[in-house]
This record gives C-alpha cells, structure tokens and sequence, in this order.
C-alpha cells in the first residue's frame, strides 16, 4: 500500500486539472482528477482522499453542494478540503462565507494563486492534518 498522499481534484476544466495534477504528482502525492462534479459521491465511496482541491463552478453539481453532502456523511465530513476557484468578488464573498461555514480549510482565487504555491498550501494543511 502506499504512503503516499493523495489529493482528490474536482474541476471541470481539464487542462488545468491535469497542471494542478503534475505539479502535485512531482511534490510526491497520488493524484485523481474528477471534471464532474456529479461523480463525486461514487468516487468517495471507494476512495479516501487526504484533501480535495474544489472548484465551486462545476457540471452536474457545484462545489458548495458537493461540499455539503460530504459534511453530512460520516466517512467524508472530514476529508480536508481547499476551495480553489475564480468567481466575482461579489460571488467570493458569499461563497467563502458559505463554504467557512461548511468547514472548508482555505479558500483560494485562481487568479491570485500560482500552482506551485497552492501546491506549497496543499502541502501546509495536509502537513496539519
């Protein structure tokens, strides 16, 4: 089995999962990747990821809806999980506020975050876990 790490990425947008996803694979975690946000609840079913990176604009279901029925099911209500996103700032505020609530442990504008350093914040918070 391995000791590896291993981080879950919801987000729709392919190219830029499969960056996130190197960039995490060549920092030594396992990486899966779900463009889908509707295939979630079966993914966590047979997988335990250390941390999810989530988008909150996804096909299927969004984000703060997936992150919702995780905190309600017991298996899941603890997986650490990073908001990583590009919405308004109007948006942002709500949503950050929402998703705080829901227990989410940062939250992060594409924007503003280069990969390497949400892969050093990623590495911080599963460092705490």
């Amino acid at each position: 089995m391995s000791l590896r790490k291993k981080i879950l990425i919801i987000e729709d947008d392919q190219i830029l999962a499969e960056m996130y996803q190197l960039k995490f694979i060549n920092n030594g975690y396992s990486v899966d990747i779900l463009l889908d946000g509707s295939k979630v609840g079966n993914y966590l079913k047979t997988n335990k990821p250390d941390l999810i990176v989530l988008d909150i604009i996804l096909p299927g279901q969004n984000g703060l809806m997936i992150l919702k029925k995780m905190r309600k099911k017991s298996d899941s209500q603890n997986i650490p999980v990073v908001i990583l996103t590009n919405l308004s700032q109007t948006d942002i505020d709500m949503n950050e506020h929402l998703a705080k609530v829901l227990g989410i442990r940062d939250y992060l504008i594409k924007a503003k975050w280069t990969p390497s350093k949400v892969v050093e914040r990623v590495q911080k918070i599963i460092g705490e876990a």
